[in-house]
């Protein structure tokens, strides 16, 4: 954000008596998607999970798997074992 790393803190998503469907465990920047039947997730989904920090940021530039991807990037079907990277800024 604005040339700044930032990684999903841990505990997106988790609280004393409940664990949402998307969430993190810890720091490390892994999402964690445990759902009993099986269904896209968005990375909007997360980010409206995390309580979307970015809202107010512009996505200059992402990247999944080291490819560029074109369009809303809230749109991205999340898979096993994807790298995601958004860089956003400020308007």
């Amino acid at each position: 954000v604005d040339g700044v790393a930032t990684l999903p803190p841990g505990g997106i998503g988790i609280s004393p008596n409940c664990m949402r469907p998307l969430h993190t465990h810890d720091a490390a920047g892994y999402l964690h998607i445990e759902y009993p039947e099986r269904r896209d997730f968005l990375l909007g989904d997360f980010f409206q999970v995390w309580g979307e920090p970015f809202k107010d940021k512009r996505a200059v530039s992402v990247t999944v798997n080291g490819e560029p991807f074109r369009g809303d990037y809230r749109s991205i079907v999340l898979r096993d074992g994807q790298r995601i990277v958004v860089w956003l800024r400020s308007p």
